[in-house]
């Protein structure tokens, strides 16, 4: 018996909308995108963890590598179809000192923040791990370990940190990453100057505003800006450019405009 071919219109149209209707990322069930907010010293690390394993399918954004007095630093974004999912920090004070932070968010909420440090001094490094509980972006558990190598850090447990007293204002912290990532306020850079050098050739960036970051970009290949930039350096002076870039081994390296161009390439600005 032939079906009628208006009675396949139900199911087709049933079918359409539920092709229509998947998640953009099916990885996103993965870190519980439509799961409660997690509120628990093991929810949320389950939630941290599994957001860390879905971050090559993210959309990742990261800031140039900014310079001020000693300290460099830069910043990377993950987001879930637009809504950020993970900030990561990353500052090194003149080699003494390196270190990353890492912001997990869900719904605006700040879940946790995994602290990772390495410190020399006297020809001695230690390694520490913090981790910062919070349940309504206010924390409610710290703790931490330390060792004296990185696989041995591995096999410390963490133990409780006594609260200080002093209360965060990560409003103000959020504010610092997102204006590295737009480039904007301290963060705004101009033209300085085109600078060749035995490793390699650099666009060296000025902050706009006196206190404000620097920040260099290695050029390895050249386009049709980068040889006007050469041959008339004067007219750029103090201009904001608009730039791309790619961090690689922890330097921004500047990506031609004919070239292509990834999610982690850096912003259009």
């Amino acid at each position: 018996m032939k079906t009628k071919p208006y009675l396949l219109l139900p199911f087709a149209s049933m079918l359409f909308f539920a092709c229509n209707n998947q998640a953009k990322h099916p990885q996103a069930d993965l870190v519980n995108q439509y799961s409660p907010i997690p509120e628990t010293e093991q929810s949320i690390l389950q939630y941290a963890d599994s957001t860390d394993t879905q971050q090559n399918s993210m959309e990742r954004q990261v800031s140039l590598i900014y310079q001020l007095e000693g300290l460099t630093l830069y910043v990377e974004k993950l987001s879930w179809n637009g809504k950020p999912a993970l900030y990561i920090e990353h500052t090194s004070d003149q080699g003494l000192t390196d270190r990353s932070v890492r912001y997990y968010f869900k719904e605006d909420s700040l879940l946790l923040i995994r602290e990772s440090i390495k410190r020399t001094k006297a020809q001695e490094t230690v390694f520490e791990e913090k981790r910062t509980y919070l349940r309504n972006n206010t924390p409610f558990r710290q703790e931490r370990r330390l060792a004296t190598s990185a696989s041995s850090l591995q096999t410390r447990p963490f133990t409780d940190i006594k609260p200080s007293g002093k209360i965060e204002d990560y409003t103000e912290k959020l504010t610092l990453l997102n204006d590295a990532l737009a480039g904007q306020n301290r963060f705004e850079t101009v033209f300085d100057q085109y600078m060749p050098a035995p490793e390699g050739q650099y666009l060296l960036l000025k902050s706009k505003i006196p206190g404000g970051y620097n920040a260099s970009l290695l050029v390895k290949e050249e386009d049709v800006l980068i040889d006007s930039i050469k041959q008339y350096p004067s007219l750029f002076k103090d201009a904001k450019l608009n730039l791309k870039w790619e961090i690689n081994e922890k330097e921004a390296i500047y990506v031609p405009v004919a070239a292509k161009v990834t999610s982690a390439s850096g912003l259009n600005r």
